[in-house]
């Protein structure tokens, strides 16, 4: 067997972590999950991250919690009923909220408002590609997709407010050089 060969034979579990060390410390009531897709599974993969007692108890060690991919049904049915990273994500959040939200993808714009500039700037910008993706892509017949568009308007405004904001930021510390 090539070197390749046996690489491709290797196991998702016998890799490992996706991460050593984390770099956001989520509240207690939130868990933080890591979702990262490899093109060699041809699926992607969900791990969490942390809080995982509010999810599972499975005895063991929290890296083993933590190096172990979780089995959701939106991973099990990728290759065959033509599932999107947002059903893998939406059904994320659904798993973690009591009772389920009529939108998964609903934004905290207080929160995003709140961030430090630049990263608010980079926040709406990722949060804008993924859900114009969706707004394309997506079921339009899901109960959620009209409040996702609606979410989008308001999201770009911040994304060029930002923007603006980052520009003039940067003239000014230019002119003073």
């Amino acid at each position: 067997m090539s070197p390749s060969g046996s690489l491709a034979a290797r196991s998702i579990s016998s890799q490992p972590p996706p991460s050593e060390r984390e770099i956001a410390v989520p509240e207690v009531n939130c868990t933080l999950f890591l979702l990262a897709g490899y093109v060699k599974y041809g699926r992607p993969y969900a791990w969490i991250r942390s809080n995982h007692e509010r999810l599972v108890n499975i005895g063991g060690t929290d890296s083993m919690v933590k190096d172990t991919p979780m089995k959701l049904k939106s991973i099990a049915d990728w290759q065959t009923r033509g599932i999107r990273v947002w059903d893998v994500i939406s059904e994320l959040v659904c798993l973690c909220t009591v009772p389920s939200p009529t939108n998964p993808f609903a934004l905290d714009m207080r929160y995003i408002k709140n961030l430090p500039l630049t990263d608010r700037f980079l926040v709406t910008g990722a949060l804008l590609n993924f859900l114009d993706t969706y707004v394309v892509y997506g079921n339009r017949d899901e109960l959620h997709y009209d409040k996702v568009v609606e979410d989008v308007k308001p999201l770009r405004r911040l994304h060029v407010q930002s923007l603006l904001e980052l520009q003039r930021q940067r003239e000014g510390s230019s002119g003073e050089q």
